[in-house]
């Protein structure tokens, strides 16, 4: 079969199957879809979703996935701006802005029958 001047296989996986592998589970906050079998790097502390990027408070306690949570919790807790805590020279890891790697070693979270789960809960 040639589509667009390109020579297809002539076999076609069961889109079915692919299809109901990658159930769309939710869709979280910032429009982000989210579907059965994704891993995540934390859970967000405020929202509960998993998260690949964000705030890390404390060294680890805490994590925060989106901008205005941040802002809300240091202003609230701390009584400064975000920019502020981020640059807090006192202490360096109570505050700051992470984008985990895709590595496997980085997942703690996975959607498992809809629900972010822990890894080492499986």
């Amino acid at each position: 079969m040639v589509f667009g001047g390109v020579r297809l296989p002539t076999y076609l996986p069961n889109l079915n199957s692919i299809i109901m592998t990658n159930k769309l589970v939710t869709i979280y906050k910032d429009g982000t879809e989210v579907f059965e079998g994704d891993m995540f790097a934390r859970e967000c502390s405020i929202t509960g979703e998993g998260m690949n990027e964000g705030w890390v408070i404390n060294g680890g306690n805490m994590y925060i996935k989106y901008e205005d949570d941040a802002k809300a919790f240091v202003e609230r807790e701390w009584n400064m701006t975000i920019d502020e805590a981020y640059n807090d020279d006192e202490d360096s890891d109570g505050f700051y802005y992470t984008e985990y790697e895709d590595f496997p070693e980085d997942y703690q979270y996975k959607i498992v029958n809809g629900k972010l789960t822990d890894i080492d809960e499986l």
